[in-house]
């Protein structure tokens, strides 16, 4: 559980341990005069004294409360850049290239029936040779 010192609050010490347990994470602390002084320590990771002082991420938008950045989602920050056309227009000839494969390969494979089909319709030599003979035994 985190305590909450007010910047007006004044807590006795004896030695700078004294003052520890009323520290956040972005703050540091000393005993002077048996006193605790708290000093704002921006440069700590995750710790700011205005949003300009946090990192910046894609797609959202900087604050700082309580001297911790936070950050919310915005999708005004969050315009597509050259990579993710350049992702677009790649990924869109993939999927052509898919298409185009699926339809050569459905051709191919229907001709290829269409034309067994065909060649076992017509009569074979065989076929015309026991046809002809019966004829003429009748």
């Amino acid at each position: 559980e985190e305590l909450q010192v007010s910047s007006i609050e004044m807590i006795a010490c004896n030695v700078t341990k004294d003052c520890e347990p009323y520290l956040n994470s972005c703050q540091l602390t000393d005993c002077q005069d048996g006193m605790c002084y708290f000093v704002l320590d921006i440069f700590a990771e995750g710790c700011c004294n205005e949003p300009s002082d946090c990192d910046p991420k894609d797609c959202t938008k900087s604050m700082c409360i309580e001297n911790t950045c936070a950050y919310t989602d915005s999708s005004d920050d969050c315009e597509p850049g050259v990579l993710d056309y350049l992702g677009a227009i790649f990924g869109f000839c993939i999927l052509g290239l898919l298409v185009i494969t699926f339809l050569v390969v459905t051709m191919v494979t229907l001709f290829r029936t269409f034309f067994k089909k065909l060649r076992f319709n017509t009569p074979s030599n065989k076929v015309d040779v026991l046809l002809e003979e019966q004829k003429n035994e009748v």
